[in-house]
């Protein structure tokens, strides 16, 4: 094995690691040193337009990759888009109920309002795009990954504009507005690359070919995109400005949705042969729609529970991929290795 074999098997077992460490690095960077905060609009401008663009030309490299015939409901999706909902569900009805009704229990409810809206948004949050990176690289079914990501979407799009409402009324904000603004929110970045990538699995096949022939750009791309979303929630944790003990109360409540989802998914699909694919569909999460309904339908404080999910969900992310990378190099990847 070549020096540069060997570097560029180190990168890709570290990478994201290294992507992590860079976000936090470069954003507690910015705040230390002052004379960099008259960068800060450039790089919030620069931040705001690279996500979108990143998600976009990842998840179109992935599409190119699956035949549109493979992208079809499985009996496996039941049970997590079940947990999903009837999680959220229970939790916004019970939300209500602390309001009317007597009880110790209830006004524990009370008290721990920002806890249970933390635990709600982790549960309802639909699955992340760059899972399909993920799930491809760790060995699972992408096309079922993709199967699900949309199904998911499109419930939660009725889901949230019928029940968070029910909780925490937003005036002005029908369900019909509130289903359009979601839908506007999650579906451009889903639909139009898979749009194009079917164009060019039908009419580009020189364009498809280079594609197929760099199966690993999906994975760089996510990387970079990693450095922006970890920056972004560590960013979120420097400026909250509630109480400390607020902010370890939705770190952990992060991790606890994180453990939880992850552990289903994996029990969940390995009954079916998907582990993985079950796994990364339950517990990998669009963070940045997390923080986006917790500041539109919710309390604003309770936006940050995304960016630790963030952490927590690539990290467990970067343990996978650590892990089947030297498994890989001992025996063929499978999904339930």
């Amino acid at each position: 094995m070549t020096v540069r074999t060997r570097i560029i098997n180190w990168l890709r077992e570290w990478m994201l690691a290294i992507a992590i460490a860079a976000g936090v690095s470069i954003c507690l960077l910015y705040y230390s040193v002052p004379w960099l905060h008259a960068a800060g609009p450039v790089l919030r401008v620069t931040a705001a337009w690279a996500q979108p663009i990143l998600l976009f030309v990842m998840l179109f490299l992935s599409l190119c990759r699956v035949s549109p015939k493979e992208v079809r409901p499985h009996r496996w999706q039941i049970a997590p888009l079940l947990v999903q909902c009837g999680v959220f569900i229970a939790l916004c009805l019970l939300l209500i109920a602390a309001r009317s009704w007597e009880g110790s229990f209830f006004r524990w409810i009370g008290r721990h309002e920002i806890l249970v809206q933390a635990l709600l948004l982790c549960f309802i949050t639909p699955t992340a795009n760059s899972s399909v990176v993920v799930t491809g690289k760790l060995g699972g079914n992408v096309s079922e990954c993709i199967t699900y990501i949309i199904l998911i979407n499109l419930i939660t799009s009725v889901l949230i504009p019928v029940f968070l409402p029910m909780a925490y009324p937003v005036e002005g904000m029908s369900f019909g507005r509130s289903m359009l603004t979601i839908l506007a929110k999650v579906f451009p970045l889903l639909i139009a690359p898979m749009l194009l990538a079917m164009a060019v699995r039908a009419w580009m096949p020189r364009l498809l070919a280079v594609v197929l022939r760099h199966p690993d750009w999906p994975f760089y791309l996510w990387s970079v995109l990693l450095v922006i979303s970890i920056g972004l929630a560590t960013r979120v944790a420097v400026l909250f400005e509630g109480s400390k003990l607020i902010l370890l109360e939705l770190a952990g409540a992060a991790l606890a949705a994180c453990v939880i989802q992850f552990a289903l998914g994996h029990r969940i699909g390995r009954r079916y042969d998907r582990r993985v694919t079950a796994g990364q569909s339950l517990g990998q999460k669009n963070t940045s729609f997390t923080m986006w309904l917790g500041l539109t339908f919710l309390n604003p404080v309770v936006s940050a529970v995304g960016g630790f999910y963030s952490i927590w969900h690539n990290l467990y992310n970067t343990m996978q991929l650590r892990r089947h990378q030297r498994q890989e190099s001992h025996a063929p990847s499978r999904e339930q290795a």
